[in-house]
């Protein structure tokens, strides 16, 4: 990753040019040796979800995270805006199913039992980024799990992978926090898991109790 740098909201990418980008770079992401970090509060959202529940995985990507979900029992729906990355999840979880689209217009079909969003919609412009979360309880059954990353500054950085732009949007940490609770979620974790770095990591809970 480049040098981030901060830049006018009217110059983020759209999640078509985003898509477009990552399709570009898919072969070297695949290949890259995921994080460790993060890990922890994984392990922790399945130790809260159901025995078997349904998962939806917003920026999916190739499936690295969608797969140890699979590995323990839970169903995974990805979504992800990169056709080359969805192959990528195809191949390597063939038991989860994968779509195509801009996680922002995406309209499942039925509520889920949790929803991963791991360094994925950041890429959101803010005008796509708050409506979504406004939107994330109609998603989930009452009771059902969220796991949320993003940035905690108001504002629009860029930078590069492997010489490919990528811009990132993010809203302050108490905006996020707002939308989040007047959407009825309880939050259950809240911090930053990477020191020196702008990376908010949520752990939220809708309201309600599980049918």
């Amino acid at each position: 990753m480049s040098k981030l740098s901060y830049i006018p909201a009217d110059s983020a990418m759209t999640p078509q040019e985003t898509g477009a980008a990552y399709d570009r770079i898919a072969d070297w992401l695949d290949g890259a040796a995921p994080p460790e970090h993060g890990r922890p509060y994984l392990e922790t959202l399945m130790e809260l979800l159901p025995p078997g529940g349904h998962v939806l995985e917003l920026g999916c990507g190739g499936g690295r995270w969608s797969e140890p979900l699979l590995e323990n029992g839970f169903a995974v729906t990805g979504v992800d805006v990169s056709a080359r990355l969805l192959e990528s999840a195809r191949k390597r979880c063939p038991r989860g199913e994968w779509v195509l689209a801009d996680a922002s217009e995406f309209v499942p079909s039925h509520p889920f039992d949790g929803i991963l969003c791991w360094d994925s919609l950041f890429h959101l412009p803010h005008a796509k980024l708050a409506p979504l979360l406004r939107r994330l309880p109609a998603m989930l059954r009452p009771g059902g799990i969220l796991l949320y990353t993003g940035g905690d500054v108001d504002g629009v950085i860029e930078g590069s992978m492997q010489g490919v732009r990528f811009t990132y949007a993010a809203l302050s940490e108490p905006d996020t926090r707002r939308l989040l609770t007047g959407g009825g979620f309880d939050i259950l974790r809240c911090g930053h898991d990477q020191p020196g770095e702008h990376h908010l990591v949520i752990l939220a809970r809708l309201a309600g109790r599980r049918p």
